[in-house]
């Protein structure tokens, strides 16, 4: 159901956001190699406009609803003594871990529930922006012309340069998600959102696997594609 009013409250900005993307990327416009052909300007508009959906999806996901503010303001150290800032990786999710477990001995699955949902959604959070990020690079030594792209000898040259790069991106959104979560708490001065470095864990862990699998999935085109010719 929560599910359900947040899909329901920001389908349509994250709609629009998508169409307006789509219709300046399809504006013409030139590269360092010339205007662009149809069929590259089409795959730009439509990276455009998934990542404008995604980013807007995302900022309500990770910053709405805000909290009321107030002129009240909390330290850093407040903060931390009130549980809203989680340093020790893997300890608040041991602890959670447990507790969901004796629930669900008793016979209560919510906060087993609750647990799973909010560890699986940390995990899957910036897939799309990894899948989004090496999408957009291979676009763009697609659109070079051959004779500018990297000539490679080997069938992983560049693939590995590109998850690193990616991955690295990956992990400063998370930390400056984070950091807007902390920034909020602060202005705002309650526990809004905890700022737990499970979180950017998780983050980080969901991306490096998307990475893998566009890997995994771009060596074995090469490999098809080298045996066709």
């Amino acid at each position: 159901m929560r599910l359900f009013t947040f899909w329901r409250s920001w389908l349509p900005p994250a709609l629009i956001a998508a169409v307006l993307a789509f219709a300046l990327a399809c504006l013409p416009g030139r590269s360092r190699s010339g205007r662009l052909v149809r069929k590259q300007r089409l795959c730009a508009a439509v990276l455009a406009a998934l990542a404008a959906f995604y980013l807007v999806t995302l900022a309500a996901a990770v910053f709405f609803p805000l909290p009321a503010f107030g002129r009240s303001r909390a330290s850093l150290a407040e903060l931390y003594e009130a549980g809203a800032i989680v340093l020790r990786p893997f300890t608040s999710l041991l602890h959670s871990w447990t507790l969901s477990n004796s629930e669900l001995a008793r016979g209560n699955a919510a906060p087993m529930r609750t647990f799973l949902i909010n560890q699986v959604g940390n995990l899957v959070l910036l897939m799309p922006a990894a899948l989004l990020f090496w999408l957009a690079a291979a676009w763009w030594r697609w659109a070079k012309p051959r004779s500018r792209r990297r000539r490679s000898g080997g069938i992983l040259t560049g693939l590995g340069d590109r998850i690193v790069i990616v991955q690295s991106t990956i992990i400063l959104i998370s930390m400056l998600i984070e950091l807007g979560q902390l920034a909020i708490n602060m202005l705002s001065g309650s526990c809004w959102r905890i700022v737990d470095i499970n979180d950017l864990l998780l983050n980080s862990t969901g991306g490096l696997l998307m990475l893998l699998v566009c890997w995994l999935v771009s060596v074995i085109y090469r490999l098809l594609r080298r045996r066709k010719t």
